[in-house]
């Protein structure tokens, strides 16, 4: 099976992808938020237990100090913004 890069795939420079995709992580599990995709609903900020989500100029951002990177921020996002990223 062949890699395939994000960055071309997307269409988007290495700054360009940057600059859209927030990730944090411990160790090698990390969660992102898509910027293109975020539409600030909130709806993940609600469904987080551990209060790690706030939404900071238009976009969803994950407080890595607080997350415990359960996931249940992904399914709660309805418009696909945060997913598991390695």
């Amino acid at each position: 099976m062949d890699c395939l890069d994000p960055m071309s795939a997307l269409g988007l420079g290495f700054f360009d992808w940057l600059s859209n995709i927030r990730a944090i992580g411990a160790g090698e599990m990390k969660i992102v938020v898509d910027r293109k995709k975020c539409r600030a609903t909130g709806d993940c900020v609600t469904a987080c237990p551990e209060d790690a989500i706030s939404i900071v100029d238009g976009v969803a951002r994950i407080d890595e100090s607080k997350c415990d990177f359960d996931g249940i921020c992904i399914p709660a996002c309805p418009h696909g913004a945060i997913s598991y990223a390695e």
